[in-house]
This record gives structure tokens, C-alpha cells and sequence, in this order.
């Protein structure tokens, strides 16, 4: 475990500080990097996937473990306080929001698709195409082909084309994810101070140990979500089993690993950023 010492905010003042904020960045670039690569180049499992943030979580491993447990050796004041770290952690997972399934997956195909698809059979050129405005989609169809098949070698990505399309978007994405943070602002209140979404396992833990819910609350969350060894486990599993030849080892040795890390990771990082304490 990590002898690098978490820092109270009260210590150490704000977690939004500018060491946290570009440490978020590089993270969240990370994620809206490798996620696509590694889901549309190398076909491989998804790193990030909407409310499924294991890019996220791995990365927010190697950091505590060795660059926050580094800088704690270098020097205890170096280290990232509790509040950094949760600024970096929330900045992370909420990024993983975006670059797959979130968004990014379904709006590029939709905005595209209508060209790509288009063919003399089913006549979309002159049933569906005129009724488009040109600033609302790729007018290249070049530009569309290279996002379905590739570009050729050294091309590189026709932005020009993309460029006023995306711009167009904006607006509305902006709203939907304003309007999403404002109901989150007027339910907050509601779920977590006056109905107090309860964990009863957590709860009873927590209560006979005479420690803080919180840690157990993530680490049960995490739990939960950590269904890697089994094709039963999630829907993507079994909708991937068939048509890929997997059988029910495969997901056992791939998963039972993954399992193994999500696990130990989350019972070291867990008690870490949110200290057992004592209970109020």
C-alpha cells in the first residue's frame, strides 16, 4: 500500500487547483484516445463505455499508486491531497462519458450515415437527402468513406470536412449536458440528503466496525459493476459470446485477472481516498 499520506483539503485548501485540473486533462485525453482506439482499431474490450469507467478506474490506479506514491517519497507535501484526487478521479469518469457509446459512437455514424449508406436501390439521394441542410452533415463523401473504411496510408483525417458539421452539433450537445448537470442540481438534494440512498450491506459494516460508510460504498459499487469472468455477468457478454466463439473459459481467464486487479485496486484505493475514520 501506497505510504504516501492523503491529505484533508483543509490542509491543503481547494481540490481544484491547477496540478489537479491538468492532471484531470491528461487523463480524460488519454481516455478519449485510447477508448476509440482500442475499441474501432484494435476491435478489443471497451476501456470506457458511458457509465462503465474502467479506463478510468486503471488509470486513476497508476497514479495513486505510483506517481502520487513518488511524489510522497520525494516529499509529503508533493503528494495529491484527498480533494486533488477526487477532482482527478471525477474528471476522469466523466469523460468516460463521451468518446464511445456516450456520444461520440452514435453521433459520427449518425451524422454520416445517410451519405454512406445512400445507393441507387434505396434512392436516399432523393428521398432523404434534399430535406438535410448541407451544414448539418459531411458534404464529402470521400470524407465519409475514410470514417467507415480508413484512410488511405499517409492521407491522414479530411477535418475541412467535418469541421462545420461538428461545429453545428455543439450547440444541442451543449444544452443536453447543461440540462443533465441542472436536474442533477435539483435531485441532489432530494436522493442524497433527504431519502439517503441506502446500502444496507455497506451500512451494517461500517456500523459494527464503528467506521466511515463511504469506502465501503465504493467498494461494494465497484463489486457490482466487475463482471469480467462470466458471460452471464452482462449483456454485452453474451451479446459478443455468440458471434464471436467465445466459450465460458475464455471470460474466465480473461476475467478472472481483471477481477484480481479491480479488486485489490479498489480495496487499497478505496480506504485511501475516503478514510475509515470514524463513523458520526
Amino acid at each position: 500500500m501506497s505510504d504516501a499520506p492523503i491529505h484533508d483539503e483543509t490542509e491543503r485548501g481547494s481540490g481544484v487547483t491547477l496540478r489537479s485540473l491538468l492532471t484531470g486533462v491528461v487523463l480524460a485525453v488519454c481516455i478519449s484516445v485510447g477508448t476509440p482506439y482500442g475499441n474501432m482499431v484494435l476491435r478489443g474490450s471497451y476501456l470506457a463505455i458511458d457509465f462503465s469507467t474502467a479506463g478510468a478506474i486503471f488509470l486513476f490506479f497508476i497514479l495513486v499508486f505510483f506517481v502520487h506514491t513518488a511524489l510522497g517519497l520525494i516529499h509529503p507535501r508533493l503528494s495529491f491531497s484527498r480533494a486533488e484526487l477526487i477532482v482527478v478521479y471525477i474528471m476522469a469518469i466523466v469523460s468516460c462519458s463521451i468518446p464511445t457509446m456516450g456520444l461520440t459512437e452514435y453521433l459520427l455514424p449518425i451524422i454520416s450515415g445517410a451519405t454512406y449508406y445512400a445507393t441507387p436501390e434505396n434512392e436516399w439521394a432523393t428521398l432523404i437527402h434534399p430535406y438535410i441542410p448541407s451544414w448539418l452533415v459531411p458534404q464529402e463523401f470521400s470524407a465519409v468513406k475514410f470514417f467507415y473504411e480508413g484512410s488511405p496510408k499517409g492521407l491522414g483525417i479530411p477535418w475541412s470536412a467535418w469541421l462545420v458539421p461538428l461545429a453545428a452539433w455543439l450547440p444541442l450537445i451543449f444544452a443536453i449536458y447543461f440540462s443533465m448537470i441542472c436536474m442533477i442540481a435539483m435531485l441532489r438534494k432530494q436522493w442524497i440528503v433527504r431519502e439517503r440512498l441506502a446500502f444496507p450491506l455497506a451500512q451494517a459494516t461500517a456500523s459494527a466496525l464503528g467506521v466511515d460508510l463511504m469506502p465501503f460504498v465504493i467498494t461494494i459499487m465497484m463489486a457490482a459493476s466487475a463482471s469480467f469472468s462470466s458471460p452471464l455477468g452482462y449483456q454485452t457478454n453474451l451479446m459478443v459470446m455468440g458471434p464471436g466463439g467465445y466459450r465460458f473459459g475464455d471470460f474466465l481467464r480473461i476475467g478472472l485477472p481483471l477481477n484480481l486487479l479491480v479488486g485489490v485496486g479498489t480495496v487499497i484505493l478505496a480506504p485511501m481516498v475516503f478514510p475509515f475514520g470514524t463513523a458520526n
